[in-house]
């Protein structure tokens, strides 16, 4: 997995917000590695004033976007 951050990603993320940030990229990985199949994942985390921004991304199987 490779995973990318700024430096100071954790020390512009509100304490009271942090366990929340765990928890969603927490699940979001546990189904990454249930699921999807993938070799590759890749996890970018970006923090602004206001809002946190994650993206990962696999090279899973996918799913059926419709179908949720």
């Amino acid at each position: 997995m490779d995973f990318h951050a700024d430096d100071d990603v954790a020390t512009r993320i509100a304490v009271g917000a942090q366990p929340v940030v765990y928890r969603v990229v927490h699940a979001a990985l546990t189904n990454v590695t249930l699921h999807s199949r993938a070799l590759h994942v890749s996890d970018v985390m970006l923090a602004h004033r206001e809002s946190v921004g994650i993206v990962i991304e696999d090279d899973g199987v996918g799913f059926d976007v419709q179908a949720c």
